[in-house]
């Protein structure tokens, strides 16, 4: 799945779009610059990040920006 940063962390860059692979109960990126693997829970619980913190889908991305443009 595609997905577009939100806030600028761990070398993602606002704006960028990553691939994520859902695995279990969240979603892996890997930072293709180093291959490092980074995961990002579905759900909220302690300890661990949550997806929609830090990442959009291209469809919530899309309909943001859509909105901006609509409502100025």
């Amino acid at each position: 799945m595609k997905l577009v940063c939100k806030h600028r962390h761990n070398a993602f860059q606002k704006g960028q779009v990553y691939e994520g692979i859902e695995v279990g109960n969240g979603i892996m990126i890997i930072r293709e610059k180093d291959q490092k693997k980074f995961f990002y829970s579905i759900r909220r619980r302690p300890g661990c990040d949550f997806i929609e913190t830090w990442f959009w889908t291209l469809e919530e991305f899309r309909e943001n920006q859509l909105n901006i443009i609509l409502n100025g």
